[in-house]
């Protein structure tokens, strides 16, 4: 039998064999307002675009991007990059700690999103609380990128606040500047997550503030899985790069994956 053929709109035939050796097409991401109308098509921006200039832009929610379609139905052009990438990350680390630290950040960002397609959001720069809270919202997952120095700044207990407020799950990744030891707990003893104790030892020695003064924080923090350990393999420190294709990098992204399947990211409330 001859091979089947798709005809599309403009009356140009092509065989099916033809359509399936054609270079993939580009990932694209419809118009948030185009699909709130019911636009048929709606109007596409280029992912990959929209990216780089999300992170050009330091991560600014405010950025604005010009619809075609929704301009010429007069129901406004301009829409917000946030709203058309909806971020699903939110990177926390200690912005401006050391050029290796913001290395490593940018990198561990860069690779999750080439290899998960999910979206992440991060400061580049000290900004103020609103932009932060603003960040954390739109997010469902929070990466928290953990050294000494970062455990006992005020900018990560606010976001750790933050994220158990709003029943975010949070996956914790110890960076080179961590010194706390993984304590290995025997099977049965019920508590494998003693690595937050080292971060609350930090607090303790630099700010004077106890545990029982954060209660909730630290309860609840320790309740979330055992960290990611990149101390000693998986990153590089001459290009402070994650490298690609370790044991690390494939738990890093499984665990990210493992909140959103099926399309949807899995809710995390309280009692989770």
């Amino acid at each position: 039998p001859d091979p089947p053929f798709k005809k599309c709109s403009q009356g140009h035939s092509h065989s099916a064999f033809h359509l399936l050796n054609q270079p993939e097409p580009l990932p694209a991401v419809p118009c948030p307002k185009c699909l709130e109308s019911g636009t048929v098509p709606p109007y596409c921006f280029d992912l990959a675009w929209c990216r780089e200039l999300f992170a050009k832009n330091n991560f600014g929610l405010s950025r604005q991007m010009i619809c075609i379609r929704c301009g010429a139905a007069k129901r406004g052009s301009r829409v917000k990059l946030a709203d058309i990438l909806s971020p699903e990350i939110f990177v926390s680390y200690a912005v401006g700690e050391s050029p290796k630290v913001d290395g490593y950040a940018l990198s561990i960002r860069q690779r999750v999103e080439d290899l998960s397609d999910l979206v992440c959001w991060m400061r580049r720069e000290p900004g103020d609380e609103t932009i932060r809270a603003e960040g954390m919202k739109q997010s469902t997952c929070v990466l928290a990128l953990l050294t000494d120095a970062y455990a006992a700044s005020p900018e990560f207990r606010w976001e750790m606040r933050q994220a158990i407020e709003q029943c975010k799950f949070i996956i914790p990744v110890l960076l080179p500047g961590w010194t706390g030891a993984n304590v290995a707990v025997a099977e049965g003893e019920g508590d494998i997550n003693r690595w937050w104790y080292h971060g609350q030892s930090i607090v303790d020695q630099q700010t004077g503030i106890s545990r029982e003064a954060e209660p909730v924080l630290w309860s609840v923090l320790g309740q979330f899985p055992s960290p990611i350990d990149l101390r000693d393999e998986g990153l590089d420190p001459h290009t402070m790069r994650l490298e690609p294709d370790t044991k690390v990098e494939n738990l890093l992204v499984q665990h990210l994956l493992q909140r959103f399947h099926r399309g949807g990211a899995v809710e995390q409330t309280m009692d989770q």
